[in-house]
């Protein structure tokens, strides 16, 4: 894998990570539910 690629896909995943954060944040301040974050994680992950 080129220098590139590895710093494309470690701005992927960091990328991902603060979505994932703002997701539970949003669970948190009751804007949507449990089950649609459990639907959005699991589309995170396909």
């Amino acid at each position: 894998m080129s220098r590139t690629e590895r710093l494309r896909l470690e701005e992927a995943v960091s990328q991902a990570d603060r979505d994932l954060e703002e997701l539970a944040v949003q669970v948190a301040d009751g804007e949507i539910d449990a089950v649609t974050a459990a639907r959005l994680r699991e589309a995170y992950h396909r």
